[in-house]
């Protein structure tokens, strides 16, 4: 907490967490650490863009005894999911589910509104799931969220990745950039709020840099070029 406070007075104006970082910690540390920030008046709201995530299902604040029932309690017994939406175990895309984490992100982070939400690392379902199964939790899932944007409760929403957008076309968790949009715009049309990217970029993995994987309007080009595009 402090050295978040820290952080935004020396000028960092972007704060991203998730859901399931250290069991919903990490979205409480951060709210608290807003709440002091804006009770002292060192900044208004609107001067921090504040980012989370949704699709790995959040622990509590003690790890389970039995993480699988656990993570099944927390969505197909609360009726959040239907059975086979929880994949890998732990992640979940359904529309219900991604309503009610929000809520409770929001709570967390004692926010009315997210500046970004996130669908985290939506590839890991493509490990389990057939590319169509795929794009229409996709849909499903961006359904959700432009119902969020409808209700205040996030501004625009995107994917966080972590191999998806890294990776070449022939890889099963490999994400079109293209393809994505094109869910949006089957939900919501032109005026969709599907506008950010989050992917790793680094001198250990420059893939979005410098990889060749996307397809915008017959051109192929990286994923950065492809998100200019887009």
């Amino acid at each position: 907490e402090a050295a978040i406070v820290e952080a935004v007075r020396q000028g960092i104006n972007v704060i991203d967490t998730a859901s399931n970082y250290r069991s919903q910690r990490s979205e409480r540390v951060v709210g608290a650490a807003l709440r002091q920030l804006i009770d002292m008046g060192e900044i208004y709201r609107s001067e921090v863009l504040i980012a989370s995530k949704v699709g790995f299902v959040p622990m509590g604040e003690l790890p389970p005894m039995d993480p699988d029932a656990w993570f099944r309690s927390r969505t197909i017994d609360l009726e959040l999911a239907d059975e086979g939406e929880l994949n890998c175990r732990c992640h979940c895309m359904a529309p219900r589910f991604i309503t009610a984490t929000l809520g409770q992100s929001l709570e967390n982070l004692g926010v009315e509104t997210l500046d970004v939400y996130f669908l985290h690392n939506p590839e890991s379902q493509l490990h389990e799931v057939d590319r169509a199964t795929f794009l229409d939790r996709v849909r499903r899932a961006f359904m959700a969220m432009e119902a969020a944007v409808d209700a205040g409760q996030i501004r625009v929403y995107g994917v966080a990745t972590w191999a998806g957008l890294r990776a070449a076309r022939q890889d099963r968790d490999y994400l079109s950039l293209a393809e994505l949009v094109a869910c949006a715009e089957d939900v919501a049309g032109k005026a969709h709020h599907f506008k950010a990217v989050q992917m790793p970029l680094s001198l250990h993995l420059p893939e979005v840099a410098i990889l060749n994987n996307q397809t915008v309007n017959g051109k192929v080009m990286t994923v950065l070029d492809a998100a200019h595009e887009l």
